[in-house]
């Protein structure tokens, strides 16, 4: 393997800006009013489709995903109790998110790598491949390359020869 810029691959630095910029994109600047996603009952989806619009900061996320997120989040305490705390957010922005408790900011960055990459702590969520295609990072080109439609299985492994 061809690695460039002390050991980076190409592949590490895709990967490393798509989660900055996920990250930026969501917290740039977005507003919602603020509901208790959390019930009795568990999450609320209206509450938990409007606190995902607000963090993913545009585009359309796929509603059909709505039961899947709130589900990983009831699987864990400290994110049910992080819930209020995000959800009592007037606006999104790096600093009204960076002023939270530790987990109500790795609740945010779960919600975004759910909506963007389709993972939950860093690793993919077991649905992935059935909302790889509705993540809201295809929104974010023109056109960007889906490796099962364009190209050939392994493209993306092969030097480029530069």
């Amino acid at each position: 393997m061809n690695r460039h810029l002390n050991g980076l691959t190409r592949r590490d630095l895709v990967k490393a800006s798509t989660a900055a910029t996920a990250t930026f994109a969501g917290l740039a600047s977005a507003t919602v009013t603020a509901q208790t996603p959390a019930t009795s009952q568990g999450v609320d989806p209206a509450s938990l489709e409007a606190l995902s619009t607000g963090l993913v900061g545009g585009g359309n996320i796929n509603t059909g995903a709505l039961p899947i997120l709130a589900a990983l989040i009831e699987s864990d305490p400290a994110s049910v109790s992080a819930l209020p705390e995000l959800a009592g957010l007037s606006e999104f922005t790096i600093e009204s998110v960076g002023g939270l408790s530790e987990d109500a900011r790795r609740l945010s960055t779960n919600i975004l790598q759910f909506w963007y990459l389709g993972q939950w702590d860093n690793a993919p969520v077991e649905e992935r491949a059935d909302l790889f295609f509705s993540l809201v990072s295809w929104q974010t080109l023109s056109y960007s390359t889906q490796p099962t439609l364009c190209k050939a299985f392994g493209y993306w492994a092969q030097d480029v020869g530069y």
